[in-house]
Parts: C-alpha cells; sequence; structure tokens
C-alpha cells in the first residue's frame, strides 16, 4: 500500500465560498464516432417521444468511473495521488454495450417547479465493472474516498421528462484507455490532466 504525508480525502477549504467550482473525476471520454452515433440517437429519441432539456455538448459525452472531489482551487497533491493510483491499474482494452435509455432524478421538485432529471444511456460490461473495481481499490490505497456502487452510463441531458427505463437499439464502443478530467463548472468545459491507456495483452511465446 503507498504512503503519503497528505490526507487526499480532504477538500482544500471547508468554507462555504467561494463555490466549489473545480471538479476532478476519472471516466471514459467517448471518441468521436461513439459520440456521433449518441448524438443521432439522441436527436431522433428526443423529437420522437418530445424530451426537451439541457442537451449535454457531444465533446464532453463521457461515462464517469470515479469521482474524486469538488474544490475552490485544483490540488496538486489530489491531482498528484490520483495520477499515481491510476497508473497502478492494468488492463486490456475492453467492449462496452449501451443498450437502455433512463431517466435518473438529479433534483426533486420543489414548491411547485418541475424537477430535474438526467436522461442517460445505460451500459452494460463486465471488464468496465472490474475496471471500476480496481481503480477504486488503487484510490483507496493513496487514501481517497471511493463509490463501491456503480451504474455505467452516459448522460445526454437534463430536463423535467420522466423516462422510464426502455430497450434501445445497441450502441457498441471499444474502450482503449481513461482519463484524469478537471471540469469547470457552469463553463462547459473539460481538461484531461492524466491519460492511461489500457494495454493489449502479451502475445504468448
Amino acid at each position: 500500500m503507498a504512503q503519503v504525508a497528505f490526507n487526499l480525502g480532504t477538500a482544500v477549504s471547508a468554507r462555504k465560498s467561494p463555490p466549489r467550482s473545480e471538479r476532478l473525476f476519472l471516466g471514459i471520454r467517448l471518441d468521436g464516432d461513439t459520440a456521433r452515433r449518441i448524438e443521432r440517437f439522441r436527436r431522433g429519441f428526443c423529437a420522437e417521444h418530445d424530451v426537451q432539456g439541457s442537451l449535454r455538448p457531444r465533446e464532453l459525452l463521457h461515462m464517469s468511473l470515479h469521482f474524486v472531489g469538488d474544490f475552490t482551487r485544483l490540488p496538486s497533491a489530489i491531482i498528484h495521488g490520483a495520477r499515481r493510483a491510476s497508473q497502478t491499474v492494468s488492463l486490456p482494452p475492453f467492449d462496452v454495450t449501451l443498450n437502455h435509455v433512463q431517466s435518473f432524478e438529479v433534483k426533486p421538485p420543489r414548491h411547485g417547479a418541475p424537477g430535474r432529471h438526467a436522461l442517460v444511456l445505460l451500459g452494460e460490461s463486465a471488464p468496465l465493472v472490474e475496471l471500476h473495481r480496481s481503480l477504486g481499490s488503487a484510490l483507496k490505497d493513496w487514501g481517497f474516498k471511493a463509490a463501491d456502487h456503480f451504474t455505467p452510463h452516459v448522460t445526454l441531458l437534463y430536463g423535467p421528462k420522466v423516462v422510464l427505463k426502455r430497450t434501445i437499439d445497441p450502441i457498441r464502443f471499444t474502450v482503449e484507455d481513461f482519463s484524469l478530467i478537471h471540469s469547470e463548472k457552469g463553463r462547459s468545459r473539460y481538461n484531461t490532466l492524466g491519460n492511461w491507456s489500457l494495454p493489449e495483452p502479451m502475445a504468448s511465446s
């Protein structure tokens, strides 16, 4: 287990202001072809079912693996620890299948205002679950908190309408890497602070 001299699970500031506008998470950024296929699905599904809301920009479509934290400023110690933890994970590339669409409630109704729901594509992949587990174990070794529960999904938009879970024509893609991502909250911009390829297995001689 790695030994570190700082608490990676503690945010930089406990004060309520200024707001914590810097988010760090580990995730899978979708390649251009996959993002375009998802965008085509989203356009057709929303038109057919009259779903409206705040669309996620195509270049930001991703699948989250682990939340690292929200901060007022990016802490170099946290970035360093997340990078070191990520470097210990080694799995071969694998396929993911997105085969359902559903709404998740992210903000309940208040004072007569409609609730806020995330419309998501749900994914299936045993190796993806293993990647989440391996990363979570590595993060804990470096002093982070890491969620054990994992629901693989890609968020398409946020809006008021509730869509019950339904099957869709599968959208398949191959995961070849994962990234440490800095999200500038409120600015719809992601910065990649680290990227780790999933190596092909060595051929046996």
